[in-house]
């Protein structure tokens, strides 16, 4: 008979004990998953106009030069 020896089912019984394990599924969870989402996507817009403004000003300095 073959014994299955599994650290993360210990781990997480520890953890349980130690009230450690916490879920993230409630309403104020997911409108703070919903605000950082959105944040982020404006960071990556701004970000990428930056790139490519800073492109731009590259491309028109080789060419001058």
């Amino acid at each position: 008979m073959i014994n299955k020896i599994s650290q993360k089912e210990a781990i997480e019984e520890e953890l349980a004990k130690e009230e450690k394990i916490s879920y993230f599924d409630g309403q104020e969870y997911f409108d703070a998953m919903l605000e950082m989402n959105k944040y982020m996507e404006e960071a990556r817009y701004n970000h990428l106009i930056k790139e490519r403004n800073s492109e731009i000003s590259a491309a028109k300095v080789v060419l001058m030069a």
